[in-house]
Parts: structure tokens; sequence; C-alpha cells
């Protein structure tokens, strides 16, 4: 079963009927108009940000084997990434992910000069 809608309040007084609901509405005071701008683009708005870049932190962790100085400094610029992209420094974030794969490919050219000797020792002595 369903109900009427509620009847509005009214009184009367000295033959005038007055609505409560009206009088409520008309002493309400709209919100002043608010300014349009023009939307801003995607540079101009904080909020946006482009995707991270690649940290190559799995490459670092993996490549320390290989040469475990330039392993580990890829490994601190691979955590910068992550760091400077949440503070908002985008491109900071975008110099550490390049030094990051720098150190990465430094570790692969130091392992393969690296490799040759290890073997080259364990086979003299």
């Amino acid at each position: 079963m369903t109900l009427p809608p509620p009847i509005p309040e009214t009184y009367q007084t000295d033959n005038v009927v007055i609505n409560a609901e009206a009088e409520k509405a008309a002493t309400e005071v709209a919100p002043p108009p608010v300014p349009q701008c023009p939307p801003p683009t995607h540079r101009e708005t904080p909020d946006y940000m482009p995707p991270m870049p690649k940290t190559y932190m799995v490459w670092n962790l993996v490549l320390c084997l290989l040469c475990i100085v330039t392993g580990i400094i890829g490994l601190v610029f691979s955590s910068k990434v992550t760091q400077r992209y949440n503070a908002g420094d985008y491109d900071g974030a975008v110099n550490a992910s390049k030094d990051a794969r720098l150190m990465m490919l430094a570790s692969v050219v130091m392992g393969l000069v690296n490799v040759p000797f290890l073997i080259l020792y364990i086979a003299l002595t």
C-alpha cells in the first residue's frame, strides 16, 4: 500500500494562508554565480602526471650478480624513479630512469668483461 504525498504545512493568520515551505524557499539566498574559466590544458592541470618512466629495478637486481658496484648504483637510481615520481618531480624521475638504464648497461658490459677472467681464474687455480 502506498501512502499519499505529505501535505505541506499551512497556517492561517488574519485571513491570510501562509505556506511554510514556500516561505522557507523565499528566505533562502541563492549562491553567487561561479565564474566560468576555460578548461585547463593537461600541462596546466596540477593533477595530471604522465605515466611513470621505467624503473629497471628487476634488471639492476639481477645484474648485481655480474657487477655488484654498478648493480647497486643502478638499484639506487631505480628506487629514486619511484620516489621522485610520487613526489611530483616528473623530470627528476625521467633523469633517474636514464641513469638506472645506464647503470644496467654498465653492469652488462662489466659482467661480460669480468666473466671470462673469472672463468680463467677458476681454471688456473
